[in-house]
């Protein structure tokens, strides 16, 4: 039997969960982002065959979709919102009800400088950003500066579960994600064009461009996710584990049963296995938005209870320094997915030549190679280059 883990204080055990687990999450960003450089999961039957280790590819292109596919953004996205809790907490214990103003302030013109981030990385890199939102939905976090808990808690179920599964009925009732561009020839110019063609390619395929088809039901999970961030973080879930071991318990039980269900059932939805024409089935899409939530958080309760292990918390300290420097490597993801995959930068122009084995292989590779950079850097430094940016940006005033 292992044994608990060295007493810490509780600041230090804190920020050490928090970014290690966020170092994690960005594990599971680029296995699920693999796919969009490769082009895999667009590229027709035969010429997925023709790339090799079909069964072994499809399968393991299957359980990306289940196990990894929106789990680990859902963490990143409520580290996010528990980022926000922590700021607002040390604004509030430094001083009275004028820093508070001025910290809602402040953290708008943090949130102004992170959506000009985004849209850099959007435009003119690649376009799967999931920057930009959390930046329009952080400007509502302000809102909720005098919000109880409980209310926090209730808003977020109810964007990330409700509103979530509404708009995903509507979108499918009223035909609305029906996209003004072929993918086939957008994936083309990343292969073939030239830089500023995938510019024109990436504002053609943004998903803020295309507000109707992609961006309520992302705002809808994101902003439901970030809230419960919110949440964890001002009940002090990161700070006292201890004291929400029936909480984890739960997460670990109905996450890997009814959540692991829940994303097995959005595959086979996804892939035209399940359909949902009868309207005997309309609670689906709300069982869905629930349960792959709860698989996201059996994550979430799994990782705080190793973290409590003398041994795996030795091997999960190595994801610290990457998440230390979250926002750096994201960006960092892209830059190499751009020079491996894409055939601007005249590098080895990867996309649709490789299949889901050989993807994974390489983004555990740049994942590697993050880590060792993170550690390099941070010996040397003390934040990400992207966070100092920020940080000058928007230096604090609270």
């Amino acid at each position: 039997m292992l044994s608990e883990a060295p007493p810490q204080t509780k600041s230090q055990s804190r920020i050490e969960r928090i970014d290690a687990l966020r170092g994690l999450a960005l594990l599971g960003i680029i296995l699920a982002n693999i796919g969009s450089f490769t082009d895999y999961d667009a590229l027709p039957p035969a010429q997925r065959q023709a790339l090799g280790s079909t069964f072994l590819s499809e399968m393991l292109n299957m359980l990306n979709n289940v196990l990894i596919e929106t789990k680990f953004l859902t963490i990143f996205s409520i580290l996010f919102g528990v980022g926000f809790s922590v700021m607002l907490t040390n604004a509030q214990t430094r001083g009275s009800a004028g820093r508070a103003d001025n910290f809602r302030a402040y953290f708008l013109w943090r949130m102004t400088v992170l959506l000009l981030i985004g849209c850099v990385h959007t435009w003119l890199l690649w376009w799967g950003d999931i920057l930009r939102n959390y930046a329009l939905v952080g400007m509502l976090l302000v809102l909720t500066v005098n919000w109880s808990d409980k209310w926090v808690l209730r808003v977020g179920l109810f964007c990330a579960v409700f509103l979530t599964g509404t708009v995903f009925i509507l979108n499918a009732a009223l035909s609305l994600q029906q996209y003004p561009y072929d993918i086939a020839q957008v994936y083309q110019v990343f292969r073939t064009g030239t830089y500023w063609d995938v510019v024109g390619a990436n504002w053609t395929i943004d998903p803020l461009h295309n507000f109707v088809q992609d961006s309520p039901i992302t705002f809808a999970t994101v902003t439901g996710r970030v809230l419960l961030g919110v949440w964890l973080g001002r009940i002090g879930y990161f700070r006292h584990p201890d004291r929400f071991r029936q909480l984890t318990n739960r997460w670990l039980g109905w996450g890997f049963s009814v959540g692991v269900l829940a994303s097995v059932a959005f595959w086979a939805l996804r892939h035209g296995v399940l359909n949902l024409d009868s309207p005997w089935l309309v609670w689906v899409p709300f069982a869905l938005a629930g349960g792959m939530l709860l698989h996201a958080l059996a994550y979430v309760a799994l990782f705080m209870r190793l973290y409590e292990r003398v041994r795996s918390q030795q091997w999960l300290r190595l994801f610290i320094p990457i998440g230390c420097m979250s926002l750096s490597n994201y960006l960092l993801q892209s830059v190499f997915g751009v020079a491996l995959f894409y055939g601007w930068p005249h590098g080895p122009q990867l996309m649709g030549q490789v299949n889901a084995v050989s993807g994974t292989v390489i983004a555990l590779g740049i994942y590697a190679l993050q880590v060792l950079m993170s550690q390099w850097w941070l010996h040397r430094h003390g934040q990400g280059p992207v966070e100092g940016l920020w940080r000058w940006l928007a230096p604090a005033r609270v």
